[in-house]
């Protein structure tokens, strides 16, 4: 496996005007300027990011074209810590948690491969081909999972405080979430792939409309190493989110139960016909690693 090496990013300007505009629209409205017309989902985005002093400051030197000189995954660290944390912990656990899975799975693979794991009758999973990552396609799905929904920001924190099932109307507008990851990684120099795999990791079962940002990120869905990390993505935030402990639920679903009864129905249902890599999350006799 090749070695892990310190980057240094977001050491060189970037002109703001070649920016998105609704980049440049978020930007400016973290700055505090008033921006007409704007995406109401943007403008609590927005809000939200204001909460952290260094993203304030980051983005004033992006709106000025100067290098912000922190590097990306640092600066969404803040967000996470500044900004999710006080708007929306269950989301902030969530993440942490969807984080130390990818983790624990990654080290279950430095000692089995794939095709020796528990396929949980998803007979896909046996048949699939299973890609040889880097240590940087590790790295960026673990800065995904640790990310992706960063963009939940975008809505006031009573749509995710919603008592039981979302209705219609809520279900159809959660593309959002995910699509606004666009603008703020954009405005933050986040690395290309790990926007992709955020923006995209409600793709396979929203079926998103081909806009502009889709059209963008299609040279990634073209790619089967892309898809196949994207849907390990989608696979684990199912998991996390059928696992974590929710508002509107008395406890967390077993680890038995969402294996056994749950990701089956929804995997099928999201387009994905297999469970990879969840044999990581259960240890003979030490029970379920990384417990809601």
């Amino acid at each position: 496996m090749e070695a892990v090496k310190f980057v240094m990013n977001n050491q060189e300007p970037r002109d703001f005007s070649l920016l998105d505009q609704e980049t440049q629209a978020l930007a400016s409205a973290v700055c505090g300027h008033k921006v007409t017309g704007m995406n109401v989902h943007l403008a609590h985005l927005a809000k939200n990011l204001r909460k952290s002093e260094t993203i304030v400051w980051a983005t004033k030197r992006v709106m000025k074209s100067e290098a912000i000189g922190i590097n990306w995954e640092h600066l969404l660290n803040y967000v996470v810590e500044d900004c999710l944390k006080p708007f929306h912990e269950e989301t902030y656990w969530h993440l942490k948690r969807m984080h130390r899975i990818m983790t624990e799975q990654f080290k279950l693979l430095e000692h089995q491969k794939p095709e020796q794991l528990d396929d949980f009758g998803c007979q896909d999973f046996r048949t699939m081909e299973h890609f040889e990552l880097t240590s940087s396609d590790q790295q960026n799905l673990k800065w995904a999972a640790a990310f992706h929904d960063l963009g939940r920001m975008c809505y006031p924190v009573s749509f995710w405080n919603t008592k039981g099932a979302f209705s219609l109307k809520q279900r159809k507008q959660l593309d959002f979430h995910a699509r606004n990851f666009y603008f703020l990684g954009e405005m933050l120099n986040v690395y290309q792939e790990v926007i992709a795999l955020s923006v995209l990791h409600h793709w396979p079962n929203k079926g998103y409309p081909d806009n502009g940002i889709i059209a963008r990120l299609r040279p990634f869905l073209d790619q089967p190493k892309f898809q196949y990390t994207l849907n390990w993505l989608v696979t684990n935030d199912v998991y996390g989110g059928a696992t974590d402990r929710r508002s509107y639920r008395d406890h967390a679903w077993s680890h038995e139960q969402v294996i056994i009864e749950t990701m089956p129905k929804e995997m099928a249902r999201v387009g994905l016909g297999w469970v990879p890599f969840i044999q990581a999350l259960k240890q003979p006799g030490q029970g379920v690693v990384c417990p809601a």
